[in-house]
């Protein structure tokens, strides 16, 4: 921590130098004398100020949150001198995670103890925000010198966007042949009735149709579409965007291409992303939970970078794309 004089010790300066001039011009002693309690103020308190031992920093209860959700914040303080500190304090934050209380914080640390804080904090936006560290002005017990400094690290929260109402997914083309909740054109083992055919060597009984077979006086076996999966690639353009004070483009897109990546692999599809601006970002599609994080992770670095320079989302030339981790 770097210290320094407060305004106080100025000003109790200047009148001890008045008071000494005032009695040498006047030939009184009695100015002088008025100069002294000033004086031996400014001695001991330069004496007695001692350099505040101080450690702390921020934590959060957690550090992945929805957008708009609430997380409290803890501030320690723990004083190791022999003194208490009377200190002013604030947490430097992102311009969209807004601290309750905002404003600078005064508190008392008393010696070799430890003050516990509380902040809540709220993100604004959806993204990578972060607070701390903790800023800090303390203060000797008779106010002459002042030391500020920092404290702590900072601590990331990683934001995702809000859940989005989805009226209707589009219908794949084609499907995989993995197993999932799209009905697929083809026919095989599955729930959706496809057509009726005369019984084969091997076919199950359990896939008689008997009304059918009744009806035609033969065995008639039923058809059905099995589920299958699809493959989803989300195409993000962060060339540019259509910006007011409250949002732009690139939030509803990106809230978008997160409400899409979380109902696709509820479907068990497998979803990739392509992140198409000043850089190619590719992420390869896959299955699972796991994929809906690394899709969110790489939404929330998404960000307008525009470019004149032409660019392709051809994956097969070498330096075209750059994988994602």
């Amino acid at each position: 921590m770097s210290g320094s004089l407060s305004p106080r010790t100025p000003g109790a300066l200047a009148l001890a130098g008045a008071g000494l001039i005032a009695g040498l011009a006047s030939g009184r002693p009695e100015f002088v004398l008025l100069a002294v309690p000033f004086l031996m103020f400014i001695g001991v308190g330069l004496v007695m100020a001692r350099e505040p031992r101080l450690t702390g920093g921020i934590e959060f209860e957690r550090t992945r949150l929805l957008e708009g959700e609430e997380v409290a914040a803890t501030v320690r303080l723990i004083n190791g001198g022999t003194q208490a500190v009377e200190l002013e304090l604030v947490p430097v934050r992102t311009r969209y995670l807004a601290l309750d209380p905002a404003d600078t914080v005064a508190v008392r640390v008393p010696a070799r103890s430890e003050t516990q804080l509380t902040f809540s904090a709220r993100p604004q936006r959806w993204g990578a925000h972060a607070a701390g560290p903790l800023v800090v002005r303390a203060r000797d017990s008779l106010g002459l010198t002042t030391w500020e400094g920092r404290l702590g690290r900072r601590v990331h929260l990683r934001v995702f966007p809000g859940e989005q109402r989805l009226g209707e997914l589009v219908a794949p083309l084609r499907t995989q042949p993995f197993l999932g909740a799209h009905v697929a054109r083809a026919r095989g083992d599955g729930i959706e009735f496809a057509d009726i055919r005369p019984f084969r060597v091997g076919d199950r009984v359990r896939h008689v149709n008997w009304r059918a077979t009744a009806r035609r006086g033969s065995l008639q076996m039923n058809q059905r579409h099995p589920e299958h999966s699809s493959d989803v690639v989300l195409l993000l353009d962060t060339f540019e965007e259509a910006r007011d004070q409250a949002s732009g483009t690139l939030d509803s897109a990106v809230r978008t291409a997160a409400a899409l990546a979380r109902a696709h692999l509820a479907r068990r599809d497998r979803v990739g992303l392509v992140d198409f601006g000043g850089t190619l970002h590719w992420l390869e599609p896959a299955f699972g939970t796991t994929q809906l994080y690394r899709i969110i992770d790489a939404l929330l670095a998404s960000d307008i970078a525009f470019s004149y320079a032409w660019r392709n989302v051809d994956t097969s030339h070498a330096g075209s794309c750059r994988p994602e981790p």
